[in-house]
């Protein structure tokens, strides 16, 4: 019976422990300028922050699956950069002008990583006549500090916790259904345990690391004045099949209606027929 008052007992000041006040956290001011790819410390004046770079270059379009495929594969293939490639797509454009071709990369560097991939994104290609142009970019910072710092807490909390039901769990002369109880919980605490280490260990990585989002593309400029014209023209067959299954989906749908708009307009015509008589 002690045991179990003991368990109650450790089961509400944990519950109790663990209530805080979790306010959503507040960005940090965006930068600006060749600062922004510089390498970023995630730490600054004690706030833990989480940096993510967007960026576009804009380019020959026959520079940019070139570009993408270096950009890639550096980000594979070099160990030193510590580069993680979380996602990389690439649009090849019709041979005829009517699509464009871009590209986009996703990347996740350690800080003093980050300006060496910046500089072999922006590297140029072999036989690249005109340089691949910054046409916008920007970064973003999540303050993780107290997100982190609670996390932290909660974690600390839960070991104590476990630590106190085994010493529960030694008791020579402990009831069977007081162990049970006891085994059940610690097998509660040490799942929570784990869960809340993976969450904190996500969130050191994301103070770890910054995330780069790069997008290629070309100039919209450079397509024909009567690019869109041939683009629907291509598109002719599609359209006129489109049309012509929703008029079809119209005459079938009306179909069972016709007799009461028969019936309808017949009892129209007949009122109008007395009112003139």
């Amino acid at each position: 019976m002690a045991i179990a008052r003991s368990l109650l007992a450790a089961t509400l000041l944990l519950g109790l422990a663990g209530c805080s006040d979790n306010g959503p956290p507040q960005p940090a001011p965006a930068l600006t300028g060749r600062a922004m790819m510089a390498a970023a410390p995630g730490v600054v004046g004690g706030a833990k922050l989480a940096y993510r770079h967007q960026v576009s270059l804009q380019m020959a379009e026959a520079n940019i699956q070139p570009r993408f495929d270096r950009a890639r594969d550096l980000c594979l293939a070099n160990a030193e950069l510590h580069c993680v490639l979380q996602s990389a797509t690439l649009t090849v454009g019709d041979p005829h002008g009517l699509q464009r071709t871009t590209a986009s990369l996703v990347v996740r560097l350690p800080h003093d990583q980050v300006g060496v991939f910046y500089d072999h994104l922006l590297a140029p290609l072999p036989g690249e006549a005109t340089a691949a142009v910054v046409t916008s970019r920007s970064t973003q910072a999540d303050d993780l500090t107290k997100a982190i710092v609670d996390i932290g807490q909660r974690q600390k909390q839960l070991i104590d916790y476990r630590d106190r039901l085994l010493v529960l769990a030694k008791i020579p002369d402990a009831k069977v259904d007081d162990l049970v109880k006891i085994a059940g919980e610690l097998s509660n605490v040490q799942s929570n345990i784990e869960a809340i280490t993976g969450e904190k260990v996500a969130l050191d990585e994301r103070v770890a690391n910054e995330v780069i989002d790069v997008n290629l593309h070309t100039d919209p400029g450079t397509i024909g004045m009567f690019t869109p014209v041939a683009t629907v023209w291509k598109q002719a067959g599609q359209v006129f099949g489109n049309s012509a299954s929703r008029t079809l989906r119209f005459a079938i749908e009306a179909l069972p209606w016709l007799p009461l708009w028969a019936i309808g307009y017949g009892l129209l015509i007949f009122a109008v027929r007395r009112i003139r008589r």
